[in-house]
């Protein structure tokens, strides 16, 4: 069985699904979010105010010079092969893992795993979570057929490869990351399947599903309560179902409808709105760098947001 194909991973797997399986209670598992505010709320939506004034003028100015650009050059464009279908696949592939990258480091996420939004993430959480959204990116490009499929090649050669920066930023020995990769594939793919697996049993008021997610994006604990889980599981069918419903040439350009992660506050999506325009990542050394969303522009260091000096 060549599974592995079908999630980007290029060698053959089998693993089997849930042998022994946690069975999850269906007591209380009503979604339940805190409605506490505080002082900050008021500077946030004002921060977000500055942004969205700040982000509409910047896109505005990048989409002119593009347009400019490919008015004066697209002869060149179209020689270098960048409207090919190879070419285009890529761009698409791209737009899609930083859509699905963004929702899954949403704060949401992290009070429904117990931690403080101040926290940092482990290795295997951050992981988890962004395997569960290409999952679901995944599943919905299993509808495109065959223009679908390179879309999806190219999607995992994205999460392979900033797998692989976060590895070395973990201060793993160059020697010994490709090992850790092909370490952390495997269980990534494990995961898939068993979501697979979980997602297709319908009748079951997600008790396999929420088992699926217990294992992976829960790791396993016991200390979690049923509810969270089952919070989690709901959280995915409705996201697959709004994943479904989205027409082809929005989704494939990235165009998503994320719902809330289960547990968001209004401070939360506050925070979530004002996630910065530079952001942070690892070079393919695993050395930290930053850049901007919009404009693709990068830097080493880290600087205000132009918006906050506003």
């Amino acid at each position: 069985m060549f599974l592995g194909m079908q999630y980007g991973f290029r060698t053959s797997c089998s693993r089997s699904l849930l042998p022994h399986r946690k069975k999850v209670s269906l007591l209380s598992h009503c979604c339940s979010c805190s409605s506490n505010t505080n002082s900050t709320i008021p500077e946030l939506e004002e921060k977000l105010r500055r942004k969205q004034e700040y982000v509409f003028r910047l896109t505005k100015d990048v989409e002119a010079r593009r347009q400019k650009f490919d008015s004066q050059y697209d002869w060149l464009i179209r020689f270098f092969g960048f409207y090919s279908t190879e070419s285009v696949a890529i761009q698409r592939a791209n737009k899609l893992f930083h859509n699905l990258e963004v929702q899954s480091q949403r704060n949401g996420f992290k009070r429904l795993l117990g931690l403080n939004i101040e926290d940092e993430v482990s290795f295997q959480t951050t992981q988890h979570l962004l395997m569960l959204h290409t999952w679901f990116v995944h599943k919905r490009l299993l509808k495109e057929g065959d223009s679908g499929k390179m879309v999806q090649e190219n999607l995992f050669d994205n999460v392979w490869e900033d797998t692989k920066r976060r590895i070395r930023a973990a201060g793993i020995n160059e020697l010994s990351v490709n090992k850790h990769l092909m370490e952390t594939q495997k269980w990534s793919f494990g995961s898939c399947v068993t979501y697979d697996h979980g997602f297709e049993i319908e009748n079951d008021k997600n008790e396999e599903l929420a088992t699926a997610l217990w294992r992976a994006v829960f790791q396993s604990d016991d200390s979690v309560p049923d509810k969270k889980v089952l919070q989690l599981a709901n959280y995915v069918r409705k996201q697959m179902k709004v994943l479904y419903d989205v027409p082809t040439d929005r989704f494939l350009e990235g165009d998503i409808d994320w719902l809330d992660p289960p547990m968001t506050t209004r401070d939360d999506m506050l925070i979530d709105s004002n996630v910065k325009i530079w952001r942070p990542t690892y070079s393919a050394t695993g050395k930290l760098y930053y850049w901007n969303i919009y404009t693709r522009e990068s830097r080493w260091k880290a600087e205000a947001e132009p918006w906050e000096a506003e």
